[in-house]
């Protein structure tokens, strides 16, 4: 099944809005019982259904919990993350290493080896099979880990720690971005 078919049904299963819904300015992340406001600029609306080709490959789910599980195992894959990932996915990753430390770091590890398919452009992810997608991130191959995991591992705490300090800064340069044509394709 090509993601561009799976995907409504997907989103619908998640309680999500259809990926042709607009979207809102601002966006309401749960985390610690309370929902925070987050900028949603239309750079995100071009990155999305990659990420959730990611929560479809992964079987990570949309709450909390599954999104610090996708963002450690996103900046522990191989590969290009656009600006805003790496903004957002630090904050999440710190957030599911207080919520859920076990499950955020397994997914971590998880991620060690496999590759994302943000190199891939929208319009390619939309269009592939969903087991060209599993093929394409590695996602049933054989994991060993070496030490290198575990320095990444190292390197992704200190900027999921360092993160609060230039989120904000980081933040008002996502909010001026423009979707380009290669994230758009």
């Amino acid at each position: 099944m090509k993601l561009r078919d799976a995907l409504p049904g997907y989103l619908a299963e998640q309680g999500l809005p259809g990926p042709d819904i607009p979207k809102s300015p601002i966006d309401w992340v749960p985390a610690f019982g309370v929902n925070w406001p987050i900028p949603n600029p239309p750079i995100r609306a071009s990155i999305l259904p990659m990420h959730d080709a990611h929560h479809i490959v992964t079987g990570y789910r949309t709450d909390a919990h599954g999104e610090a599980q996708l963002a450690a195992w996103e900046l522990a894959a191989s590969g290009p993350i656009p600006l805003l990932g790496w903004v957002y996915g630090c904050l999440e990753f710190g957030l599911g290493l207080l919520q859920a430390p076990v499950l955020t770091s397994r997914a971590f590890y998880d991620g060690c080896g496999c590759r994302s398919v943000y190199s891939l452009g929208v319009q390619a992810v939309l269009m592939a099979d969903i087991q060209e997608l599993r093929v394409h991130t590695r996602i049933d191959a054989p994991q060993v880990r070496t030490w290198r995991d575990h320095a990444a591992y190292a390197r992704a705490i200190a900027l999921a720690l360092a993160m609060p300090i230039v989120a904000l800064p980081l933040m008002a340069v996502v909010m001026l971005q423009r979707p380009t044509a290669a994230a758009i394709q």
